[in-house]
This record gives C-alpha cells, structure tokens and sequence, in this order.
C-alpha cells in the first residue's frame, strides 16, 4: 500500500489515475467552526467534561458563629456560592430560631413541594434544664466541699457548652439539606433567608395562633387515620413504605428512649466518681499515715475514670441518641410525605366520581373532565416525585447511620483501652501497697519476736 500526500480538495488525482474511473466524493467543511471567539468556551467544555465533581460546591452553606444570650440564640449563617442567582459570592447573615422555623413553613405550604420529603425543622434551644442544675449546684454550695463543687461546676459547664454544640449542628444540618437538594436550593424565600442582611422581623406565634396550629394538627392527624382505614393504595411500593416507615418509627421511638436512658446511667456514673473521689481526698487529708498515699492515688484513679465516663455519655449521646433522633424527625417528614399523597390520590378518586356523575346528568363535563385531569396529572407527578425522595431518603438513612455507628464503636474501643489501662495501673498499684503492708507487718512481727522476753520456769 503506497501512501500519498493529502490532495484535499483537489481537481487533480495523486499518481496520475485517471478521474473517470473514480468515484465521486464529496468533502463537506465548516469553516471558522472554533475561532478566536469560541476557543475559550470550547477549552472550558472539553476541561468541565475531563473532570466531572461528584460533589456538588456550588451552594455551601454552614454555622460560623453562635452567640448564646438569656432568651435566644443568634446563628451566624455563612454561604459561599457560585450561583448566578446571588449578588455576592461570599456573604454571611445572622438569624434566630424562629426564622428557621419560618423558612420550614414556607416550604411545607408551598404546593409544589408537596412531592418531597422536606427537612424536619431543628428543636427549639432549649437551656433550661442545664440553668436549673446551675442554680441548685449554687445552692447547695455549703452542703459540699469545694473540690466536689469545683467538679460538678465544671461538669454542668460541659453540659450547658456540648448541648449549646448541639443546638447549632442541627440548625446546620437543616439548611445544608435544604442547599444541597436541587429543587428546594432554588426557592426565593431560601434565597431571602441566606442573603437578606436585615432582620426578616420573624416573631414567635402568640396564644391564638398557637391554638390555630394545634386544632390544624389535630384535624390533619385525624385525617390521616381516616383515610389510613379507608383509602386503599394502588400502589404496592408506597402501600410498603408506608407499613415500613409506621414500624420503623416506632422502633425508632423505642430505641432512642433507651439510648437516652444508656447515656444518663453513664452520667450518673461520673457524677457518683465525683462524690468517692472527694470522700477519698478527705481521707487522705484526715489521715498522715500509709492510708495517705494510697486515698490520693485512688482518689486520682476515681477522677481519671470519671472524665472517661463523661466522655462515653458524651459520644454515646452525640453518635448514637441525636441521630435516632433525627431520624426519628425525618421519618416523620416521609410519613407526612406519604399522607400528602395518599390524600391527593383520594381528591383524583373523587373527581373521577364527579366527572361519571357529570356524565351520567350531561351537565359541567368539561369543567369536571378538566378537574379530573388535573387531579391526575398532580397525582401522577406526586407519585414520581415522591418514590425518588423515598429511595433518597433509604440510602441516605442507612449511609449516616452506618457512619455514625461504626465512629461510636472507635469510640467505645477508645475509651475501654484508656479504661483498662488505668484498672491495670490501679490494680499494680493496689499489690505494692498491699506488698508494703506485707512488708512491714513482717517486719514488726520480728521485731517483736526478737525483743520478747522468755518465759520463766515454773518452782518446784
């Protein structure tokens, strides 16, 4: 085979063939089809298709500062964006509780998202309980010594300080999924919420209102048994998920009550530490003799264990309670998501009713037909729309909660290494004082041998 020089486009064929005896070809071109112009835009392309990011940047959004006051909690939200529909790239607003629980309402009232799982709001900042404990450790100052009271005050510091920790991860979790998920990061009161600098003049819901919202919870709730006896599914992969997610929340329920009554068994524990600890410094106060040393190194002990305790309620109440109860809320959110659907299915059977009754009486057809037909095609996207959430809301059910239970078991080994060693030390520690004791027991007891007087002889 004899390669030849390229002769595009040429009236002339390369080694002197003859062009009667060729077939015709035709060369079509698109001149300037990349020029000056577009070069730019066509490098981007080839660039973003080389390196594709699974991981979607263009909406970050996180807590960078929260500011505890006497009755509420300030949140410093900061975003960084790429999205054009923001003025600025890099802005940071500050909010309270309550308009993040505006920003939830406005997204469960909105109608087009009726399909979706929306985020359960976060749990209201809730100090109280750790203030009380401040207040009766205050009180009780007098009836405690100081070192017991320097512990138990550091310890209620702690408490106050990781449930603050709490408060603001969870207000974080509820707006990374609302900027994570690719419908609801485009809503106009969530784009208010992130980059409004002003105070949206938000207010907590007085005496009236709150009565409207618990006679609309009550009737919807009462809606929702009714048409669980009475509205058969027709599909049997949301008539599964249903029965599931009624199990599942149950369990839930169950499993969280005793993971919380888990992890205060554990703080109970370190604060008994704290008492035997304190008795035992006593001790070794009250007493200059061998027992000195040995009250204050178990004393030692006492507190090391009580810090591990400490730590164990800790972890146990982060990795293990907060998240069943999350998910607990969120399985909530999938129920409600479901209750939506199976009442929108119930509006399509009843058009479908109107719409043979219109017919039968040949009266309002076609506005009966046009109702009908919205009801079927709402219905319709609802059930699209909300399988994919469902399946979401599976994988990403189990991923965190694997994630968080294989972090508290890292944890739990962690924590009984450091355990065990300080029992071996402790127990080391116990046989050379028990060795000593031996030690100079016998020691004496020679002593005494030696300088003892022997016994006269009975007269005759």
């Amino acid at each position: 085979m004899v390669v030849t020089d390229c002769l595009c486009m040429s009236t002339t064929p390369p080694m002197g063939l003859n062009p009667e005896e060729i077939p015709q070809m035709v060369f079509m071109t698109f001149d300037d089809a990349e020029n000056s112009n577009n070069h730019l835009d066509v490098e981007k392309k080839s660039e973003r298709s080389e390196t594709v990011d699974l991981n979607d940047n263009t909406l970050q959004v996180d807590i960078s500062d929260a500011l505890s006051e006497r009755e509420k909690v300030k949140f410093t939200v900061h975003t960084k964006t790429t999205l054009k529909d923001f003025v600025k790239q890099d802005f940071s607003v500050v909010r309270q509780h309550e308009e993040f629980i505006w920003l939830h309402d406005r997204f469960e009232e909105n109608e087009s998202y009726a399909g979706y799982i929306i985020p359960p709001p976060p749990p209201r900042p809730d100090f109280d309980s750790s203030r009380e404990k401040l207040q009766k450790l205050g009180e009780g100052e007098g009836s405690m010594t100081a070192e017991e009271f320097k512990k138990m005050k550091q310890e209620l510091e702690a408490e106050y300080l990781a449930t603050f920790k709490k408060t603001v991860a969870m207000h974080e979790v509820f707006l990374c999924r609302l900027a994570n998920h690719p419908i609801f990061r485009a809503d106009t009161n969530f784009r208010v919420f992130l980059e409004y600098e002003q105070d949206l003049s938000v207010r907590g819901k007085n005496k009236k209102e709150k009565l409207e919202t618990f006679l609309r919870s009550f009737s919807k709730t009462t809606d929702e048994i009714l048409l669980g006896s009475t509205q058969k599914d027709v599909d049997e992969f949301f008539d599964k998920e249903k029965n599931f997610l009624l199990d599942y929340h149950s369990l839930l329920k169950d499993a969280t009550l005793r993971a919380d009554k888990m992890t205060k068994a554990h703080k109970d524990v370190a604060d008994h530490f704290i008492k035997i600890s304190s008795c035992l410094l006593e001790m070794a106060t009250a007493d200059t003799n061998q027992l000195e040393r040995f009250a204050t190194k178990s004393a030692d002990i006492f507190e090391k264990a009580r810090k591990i305790e400490n730590r164990v309620s800790t972890d146990e109440d982060l990795k293990l309670s907060d998240t069943l109860r999350y998910y607990m809320r969120d399985t909530t959110a999938a129920k409600n998501l479901l209750y939506r659907r199976l009442r929108c299915l119930a509006d399509y059977e009843a058009a479908n009713r109107a719409l043979e009754k219109a017919r039968a009486k040949n009266k309002d057809v076609h506005a009966a037909e046009w109702s009908q037909h919205q009801a079927c095609e709402k219905f319709e996207q609802m059930s699209a729309k909300g399988k994919e959430e469902l399946m979401d809301f599976k994988v990403r059910r189990v991923a965190a909660i694997k994630k968080n239970l294989v972090e508290l078991c890292e944890l739990e080994l962690k924590h009984a290494n450091v355990m065990k060693n300080i029992l071996i030390l402790s127990s080391i520690f116990e046989k050379t004082i028990l060795n000593r004791n031996k030690i100079v027991a016998d020691s004496l007891s020679a002593v005494k041998s030696q300088y003892r007087r022997p016994k006269r002889r009975a007269l005759k």
